[in-house]
């Protein structure tokens, strides 16, 4: 089901798409904006739309596309810190992406394997108690698809479609194999490897253009 709103929906092409997206079987019209008309019904300018509707218009701006993202550890770094919060606030026109920071396990210099399934072991089942059975899960991952961004950007729009998208960055050590086994698909940047802080600023640019490119 994808959840959709409405920006000057008091017009008459706002009309005609408020009726199409109120009977489609997979859309969910979730808000109409109209500050001339914040606070009344959809039917009172529709009138069309009478007893199919008790919506009414908001002049407030919402997004309500879900998507989370999941990092293990918590940025340290000002510089990234402030790139992250860059990007979120400018993805904040398109979605509503809810950044979840989790706890890290500590780490020895030259950790055994036995402790490096530990730890992993330990991170996942943080990870894992945040998502939802429904969930479409993505985890970002050498060994996943790659894309260039117009590829990504067409790929994200198809994924709208399966509820809520979560992605995960792993930490220092990467992701579990429970992880990986709860994962719908795996998405790779590049076969280079790059620090799990850096990653997250390179997914939210990308993220972020994404969402310019399917915005026209």
């Amino acid at each position: 089901m994808v959840r959709v709103g409405i920006i000057g929906g008091a017009g008459y092409t706002g009309g005609e798409a408020i009726r199409i997206l109120l009977n489609h079987p997979e859309a969910e019209l979730v808000f109409v904006h109209s500050n001339s008309n914040a606070g009344n019904r959809l039917c009172d300018v529709h009138v069309d739309l009478l007893g199919e509707t008790d919506m009414r218009f908001t002049g407030e701006l919402r997004t309500d596309v879900d998507a989370l993202l999941l990092c293990v550890g918590r940025l340290k770094e000002a510089y990234l810190q402030d790139a992250c919060g860059e990007y979120l606030k400018r993805l904040g026109r398109y979605a509503n992406l809810e950044l979840v920071e989790l706890k890290d396990e500590p780490e020895p210099a030259a950790p055994s394997p036995a402790l490096q399934r530990r730890v992993l072991e330990a991170e996942g089942a943080r990870i894992l108690q945040r998502i939802r059975p429904e969930d479409y899960v993505v985890a970002l991952a050498i060994q996943g698809q790659s894309y260039d961004s117009l590829g990504l950007a067409r790929h994200l729009a198809q994924l709208e479609q399966r509820g809520r998208l979560v992605f995960v960055i792993g930490g220092s050590l990467g992701l579990s194999q429970d992880v990986y086994a709860r994962c719908n698909e795996r998405l790779s940047f590049s076969p280079l490897t790059f620090p799990h802080q850096l990653m997250r600023v390179l997914f939210l640019e990308q993220l972020y253009r994404c969402c310019r490119i399917n915005a026209g």
